[in-house]
């Protein structure tokens, strides 16, 4: 990988995630563009007109309050919800059918809160990271 190169070097490294679970959306392209281009600007490399805001104060965490959902066993899970979307603990988020018996099961949402994330390939191995959410409502 680059930062890698880039820190074996001593050069300063950037890294950026834009989407996940195997997929990006062009949102999440759009808003990481904007976000290097604020930093360049803030760096002084581009004009001062394409600095963002600041990040307001609910958004930013010290410590990793994500709650995560996991496959428990093999499966496939077919998601229903899309990140940025908020549910209460329990709503229907996605079904889960087992490689075991074929048996559909609904997938609901572990806390209440903000969708951050959510697998997008079904194929699923036992441990696998279905759900991510940031708690609070």
């Amino acid at each position: 990988m680059l930062w890698q190169a880039a820190k074996q070097y001593g050069v300063s490294k950037l890294a950026l995630e834009l989407g996940g679970g195997i997929t990006t959306y062009p949102d999440d392209i759009e808003r990481g563009i904007r976000a290097i281009f604020s930093l360049l600007a803030f760096w002084g490399f581009l004009p001062q007109e394409y600095r963002l805001n600041p990040t307001p104060q609910d958004r930013i965490y010290f410590s990793d309050k994500r709650e995560f959902f996991y496959a428990w066993e093999e499966g496939a899970f077919y998601t229903m919800a899309k990140p940025g979307e908020m549910f209460d603990k329990g709503e229907r988020i996605g079904t889960w059918i087992s490689l075991e018996d074929f048996k559909a099961v609904p997938v609901t949402a572990v806390v209440s809160g903000l969708l951050i994330y959510s697998r997008t390939r079904c194929r699923s191995h036992k441990g696998d990271t279905i759900t991510m959410f940031l708690p609070g409502r």
